[in-house]
């Protein structure tokens, strides 16, 4: 992705975090990159091209981290997710995720759009990966713990935004779970 996408993308996020989705236009997506539309436009054909490469942006690095061979890296990597919602700036990456997701359930386009941030394959195959190894119990299905682990997460998330428990409440729910599994 060239620097000037990740620029407009930045941009995007910045809006949203602003005004929202129904406030999102390109005009403030210009204005805050300080870019001209014919210029955005050469890098984007329409507002949901933007949307569906910010997601997958925001997909690619929720998932990017879950290539991890051990149950150790499985519980870092969580326990990092966890951690870093409390900070600013992924808390407010976190509510623009969370106000697409929320926005996407009367907005059929918009939830098509938002399926990367659905999929959970990448867990997935990490977890089956560690039940082969034995670094989790066999009775466990994948599928089943990966909707778990992702329910928790996103629900701590969605809480964190809304003023719910210290992060450590998460870490040890966080940690119960995945304890579970070994």
């Amino acid at each position: 992705m060239t620097e000037r996408r990740n620029e407009i993308l930045d941009a995007t996020m910045a809006c949203l975090r602003r005004s929202g989705i129904a406030g999102l236009s390109t005009t403030q997506i210009c204005e805050e990159a300080g870019i001209s539309m014919g210029a955005l436009y050469t890098h984007f054909d329409t507002k949901d091209d933007i949307l569906r490469a910010l997601v997958a942006r925001s997909a690619k690095r929720r998932q990017s981290g879950l290539n991890l061979d051990s149950m150790t890296a499985l519980r870092k990597y969580y326990l990092k997710v966890i951690d870093q919602e409390g900070m600013r700036n992924n808390r407010q990456a976190n509510r623009a995720d969370l106000e697409l997701l929320t926005t996407a359930v009367n907005d059929e386009a918009l939830s098509r759009i938002l399926e990367p941030l659905r999929d959970a394959s990448p867990l997935i195959n990490t977890l089956r990966n560690l039940r082969t190894k034995g670094e989790i119990r066999q009775d466990v299905d994948p599928e089943t713990a990966a909707t778990a682990i992702e329910a928790l997460v996103w629900g701590c998330l969605l809480l964190g935004l809304v003023g719910g428990r210290p992060v450590t409440a998460y870490r040890s729910a966080l940690l119960l779970l995945l304890d579970s599994l070994t």
